[in-house]
């Protein structure tokens, strides 16, 4: 992983690149006759020219609830990322207003149908190259520990650490994790699990909605941006809490569910594809296998994801529900599956698109300010290039089948994990909603938020009509406190930065 910027006088260039999958970040802006570069797009909107502005999109479809579309985008007007696996040259001393990317490497070529594995054990072949990158990830001359959440994809890394520590007579590896009070939420059972196999020394805290929304305005300023959900503040608490005790090399489960199809939504996605290409008796018994796995409910939520609308239809729909959203920055979404490699399969179709283009880069970049607000490195094994690699080349059946998500994971997993953790199914940042998270129970920021207009109008959102919206979820007129917590972090955000609309100067 890297993010680079190499002044090389002898020749008369600057060389800038980043890692194949974008695990480090680097933004860039033009300014004038300046191109500025920096780690942190926050860190470039405090030196432009005429102040910090806001980028109309993507804030307008932060607003109505989406992530980000594009791994280039930033939340400042007119400061973009460079895309990952690429590198550029220019010269020194030349005015330039344009950079040319030069790609070295992509995943296209492994999600080619000639690209498809033939290996008679591909788990054991995903588990050596697993094993590998783990190794290869501790390496450092400080402590290195690990994030534990009681999920696949963290578990397993904790007890390759331990494994492999027990064996060299080394201490044991310290891992952190955040439990909660709110059964809905909790994974304790599961951590618990993990850490009475032995050879860890673990450290657990428990939050509670009260501390989150204390650490709110700390994460704001953390990731120089809103936030979508409430999920990133456990996160920044998690590497706070490694610092604490003197960890600063962290290892984390960042990946698995992007390149191994972890999402329950992927499971649609999956039974989609086989009836689009009319494998109809394949469709029928993933149905019949995710009928036995899921109760009710979510029987009925998964059947309305099948047919759910487009993204672009769903936004749209989103944009016309608010009367508070700017005016500014209509959304405007390509085909969910444009430049989606070269896979017949829908799956792995998707899992390009979120692994390139959406889901991965947001959370590699949420991760990285996280751990160095507390300067502290996280590393994502699963990330590991020959690991992604071969995750493509593997046929979806490795992935998900008959219900079994991670399926080769979780296969490698069954030599060394507690069997409870094996056969969950049910990772509770799955069902990320704000049931538990009251934001009614800090009305007396809500009216701090209202009170604050000019902050508000200078960032385009219609005041009377937001001030109607959030004292209507304050008297329980309506319950959508998703989008009221997204208000609330814009506002922090918006103050922090002191952004503009569009085209405005602060």
């Amino acid at each position: 992983m890297w993010a680079i910027i190499v002044v090389d006088l002898e020749r008369g260039v600057i060389v800038g690149s980043r890692d194949r999958l974008g695990i480090k970040p680097l933004c860039y802006a033009f300014d004038g006759d300046r191109l500025l570069l920096s780690s942190e797009a926050k860190a470039i909107a405090a030196v432009q020219h005429g102040g910090a502005r806001i980028a109309a999109t993507r804030f307008r479809q932060f607003l109505t609830g989406f992530p980000q579309a594009s791994p280039g985008a930033t939340f400042f007007e007119g400061i973009e990322q460079v895309p990952s696996g690429t590198w550029f040259e220019i010269p020194l001393g030349t005015r330039i207003d344009t950079l040319s990317f030069r790609s070295f490497w992509d995943l296209r070529p492994f999600t080619s149908p000639e690209a498809v594995l033939r290996d008679p054990d591909p788990a054991g072949t995903f588990g050596e190259l697993l094993r590998d990158a783990v190794r290869s990830h501790v390496v450092a001359d400080v402590p290195v520990g690990a994030l534990l959440s009681g999920g696949l994809d963290s578990s397993t890394i904790a007890r390759l650490m331990a494994t492999d520590r027990s064996r060299a007579g080394d201490a044991p590896p310290k891992t952190f994790s955040i439990t909660y009070a709110d059964p809905a939420m909790d994974e304790s059972r599961w951590i618990g699990s993990v850490i009475a196999q032995g050879g860890l020394d673990a450290t657990c805290e428990q939050l509670d909605a009260s501390r989150v929304f204390d650490l709110t305005r700390s994460v704001v300023a953390a990731q120089g941006e809103p936030l979508l959900g409430w999920e990133l503040i456990a996160q920044y608490r998690a590497f706070q809490l490694a610092r604490e005790h003197g960890v600063i090399v962290v290892l984390d489960g960042q990946g698995a569910d992007e390149v191994l199809g972890g999402y329950p939504f992927y499971e649609t996605l999956l039974v989609r594809g086989l009836l689009s290409r009319m494998r109809l008796f394949e469709a029928a018994a993933e149905i019949a296998a995710l009928a036995k796995k899921y109760n009710r409910p979510l029987l009925r939520m998964w059947w309305g994801h099948l047919f759910a609308p487009s993204r672009a239809r769903r936004l749209a729909a989103m944009s016309n529900q608010y009367a508070w959203l700017p005016s500014y920055g209509d959304p405007q979404f390509r085909g969910e599956e444009a430049d989606a490699g070269a896979s017949p399969d829908a799956l792995n179709r998707i899992l390009y698109l979120q692994t390139r283009q959406t889901n991965l880069p947001a959370v590699l970049q949420y991760e990285d300010r996280n751990a160095m607000a507390h300067s502290v490195e996280a590393r994502v094994p699963y990330l590991d290039h020959r690991l992604v690699e071969l995750a493509f080349r593997l046929p979806q059946e490795w992935k998900i089948h008959r219900g079994d998500r991670k399926r080769i994971l979780r296969q490698v997993a069954r030599e060394i994990l507690p069997d409870d953790v094996i056969a969950r199914q049910d990772k509770k940042a799955f069902v990320s909603n704000m049931s538990w998270f009251d934001v009614r129970a800090h009305a007396d920021a809500l009216h701090e938020l209202l009170a604050d207009a000019k902050t508000l109008e200078s960032a385009g959102l219609r005041i009377e009509s937001l001030r109607d919206f959030v004292s209507g979820y304050l008297d329980r007129s309506h319950d959508d406190g998703p989008a009221v917590w997204r208000l609330y972090t814009a506002w922090l955000w918006l103050k922090q930065f002191r952004l503009s609309a569009p085209g405005n100067a602060s």
